[in-house]
């Protein structure tokens, strides 16, 4: 816990620093350049996702934004890696893991307080997973064994995994343009716990078989994760058009 809250204040210190130094050129730039009424804005958040954001002033100081992310390579790596590095899931289980989940989509509504062209946003969000595995990987997980796929003939396991969030950031504008801006941003969410759900369209089902050997090998340790653990701290850039 001490190494994320050390690198979210040196993500802080970063954007801190270059806001003093614009700050230092001068105050009365600000009223040449004020907070936007409305703007769409695209980036990155390292090492979490790719995304699109909507932001939207309702009152002096203060608007609203609704965003969504895509959650693709090397990010899932970056992700997948941290929870082995914390002892969450083995090395068979990582390349399970590796090979199921590929892509992820989030959701985001967040608000936001403005002062000068600093801005601070408390959000909500929720991270969807969804992913095919194989049945060999699913005796992979029962026996602790790394079997190559001998059932790809057979219908993927299909998997949709759901994680709501929660979390708070500061950001800096940077002007480059006259509709145009940077934005740099330190946020850290956590997560609240995860839902899980795996569907064989088979007998399978009935009998629970395919979700009592998954949350016995992956979803127990998972959900201690996600609810007493799961911090998130990101660095955020984004390219922004104001309109």
């Amino acid at each position: 816990m001490k190494k994320i809250f050390t690198l979210f204040a040196l993500l802080l210190t970063l954007v801190s620093t270059a806001s003093f130094a614009q700050y230092r050129e001068g105050r009365t730039t600000y009223s040449d350049d004020p907070q936007p009424k409305r703007y769409f804005k695209i980036g990155t958040q390292i090492p979490f996702q790719h995304s699109i954001v909507y932001d939207h002033g309702i009152a002096p100081g203060f608007s609203i934004n609704a965003g969504i992310g895509l959650i693709t390579g090397p990010y899932t790596n970056m992700i997948f890696s941290g929870l082995e590095n914390n002892g969450m899931i083995k090395s068979n289980e990582r390349a399970v893991i590796d090979r199921t989940f590929q892509l992820g989509v989030t959701y985001q509504l967040g608000a936001n307080f403005h002062f000068d062209k600093n801005y601070i946003r408390a959000y909500g969000q929720l991270m969807t997973l969804n992913g095919d595995m194989s049945y060999s990987d699913l005796a992979n997980l029962y026996l602790g064994t790394n079997i190559p796929d001998v059932t790809r003939f057979l219908n993927p396991i299909d998997i949709r995994s759901n994680v709501p969030m929660i979390g708070v950031l500061y950001g800096r504008r940077f002007s480059i343009g006259e509709n145009s801006e940077i934005h740099l941003e330190g946020s850290i969410g956590k997560t609240l716990g995860h839902n899980t759900k795996y569907e064989t369209n088979t007998f399978l089902d009935r009998v629970n078989f395919v979700n009592d050997v998954i949350y016995s090998g992956i979803d127990n340790d998972l959900d201690s994760f996600f609810t007493k653990k799961g911090w998130l701290p990101s660095l955020n850039v984004y390219y922004v058009y104001k309109f």
